[in-house]
């Protein structure tokens, strides 16, 4: 357990800095605006669904997404993530992803 952990704060680590294009140690709404505009290749990105993003990961509403919020923001999702597919895999029995014996 603890080794997937130590992988996810890794690839956390590493998206941030792809996001951090300006190397400042924080990210802007900009940024994520770049983000979405590169991953929308054409499409128009909401800028709603960015104030939605920037706002829940900005935890202190500085204007600022530092890597410790970011990758905060990101464990905690993760974590709820987990917990819903774990009680999802309680309610439905386990079907064909029961424990190896």
């Amino acid at each position: 357990m603890l080794g997937a952990i130590g992988s996810s704060t890794q690839m956390f680590s590493q998206l941030f800095s792809r996001l951090d294009s300006k190397g400042q140690g924080y990210l802007e709404k900009a940024d994520f605006q770049s983000a979405f505009q590169s991953l929308a290749s054409g499409s128009s990105s909401s800028d709603t669904s960015i104030d939605d993003v920037f706002s829940a990961l900005d935890s202190d509403s500085d204007g600022k997404v530092t890597e410790s919020e970011f990758s905060s923001t990101l464990s905690r999702l993760q974590e709820e993530l987990d917990a819903q597919f774990g009680q999802m895999r309680m309610q439905g029995g386990g079907h064909g992803h029961g424990s190896l014996s």
